[in-house]
């Protein structure tokens, strides 16, 4: 309600990006297309209708077999500046990814806003991609895992870091996770991907 208050013509309801897959070739097509013209047949919109918020069917969830490139639109930042930023405000440079939305635990405490109780993941050869094509053409410090929880497999992270030494080793990231997740042989594994 917020971003439509303030003069957005749609905002999108939970994830987004199922939506978002079918609204850009319409935005495309049709910069000044109508708001009711732009959100017909999608699923997971809201819009201001006489001053009201309206919400167009319920928020559709990507799979983990849909793909959307192979890696963010990390062209589309100023990334000089982005870098600036975080080096004036922190010491060191560093980028976010995220590997998988969604959480299946329903701890009490954490809040599911967009993601849910779904756990999907990409591929651990997709994000060790990411990760290397960051490493290799920003050259951050660090990465932030923006995932609820990171991982969650053991031979998910093996793969991760399989890729990660084929690509020429990752760089120090961080991650959220829960400690009833973290045996030893995870913990390693961990370890080794950096």
């Amino acid at each position: 309600e917020p971003y439509l208050r303030a003069g957005a013509d749609v905002a999108l309801a939970g994830e987004g990006l199922a939506t978002l897959v079918e609204l850009i070739p319409k935005l495309d097509s049709d910069t000044q297309g109508a708001t009711g013209d732009l959100i017909q047949g999608l699923s997971g919109t809201m819009t201001l209708v006489n001053d009201s918020v309206v919400k167009i069917n319920g928020a559709r969830v990507l799979s983990n077999g849909t793909q959307i490139g192979d890696c963010a639109a990390w062209d589309l930042l100023d990334m000089e500046r982005y870098r600036a930023t975080w080096m004036q405000a922190h010491g060191y440079f560093s980028l976010n990814i995220a590997a998988s939305r969604g959480c299946s635990f329903r701890c009490n405490w954490c809040a599911k806003p967009i993601w849910g109780n779904q756990y999907l993941q990409r591929s651990a050869a997709a994000v060790a991609t990411e990760m290397l094509y960051l490493k290799n053409t920003f050259k951050p410090d660090h990465i932030w895992f923006a995932d609820d929880i990171f991982g969650f497999r053991i031979d998910w992270v093996q793969e991760f870091t399989a890729a990660l030494d084929a690509g020429g080793g990752g760089i120090p990231f961080t991650i959220q996770t829960r400690a009833d997740l973290l045996s030893e042989r995870m913990a390693a594994a961990l370890a080794a991907a950096g």
